[in-house]
């Protein structure tokens, strides 16, 4: 039974740990200096510049 529960609290922590990055990388983005966060912004803005080229090709 301890074990379980010891279990539970620190997937608990660490989901909370997860979601709280989460959060922050959205909201600070560009004062993050993580390298996921900064992949990860660097793979949205190439994306937006790709779906902006597709739309001028298309008009």
């Amino acid at each position: 039974m301890f074990q379980t529960t010891w279990q539970l609290a620190m997937l608990k922590k660490c989901l909370e740990e997860k979601a709280e990055g989460y959060l922050l990388s959205n909201r600070h983005m560009k004062k993050k200096k993580n390298s996921n966060g900064n992949i990860l912004q660097n793979e949205r803005k190439n994306k937006s510049i790709k779906k902006s080229k597709w739309v001028m090709r298309r008009i």
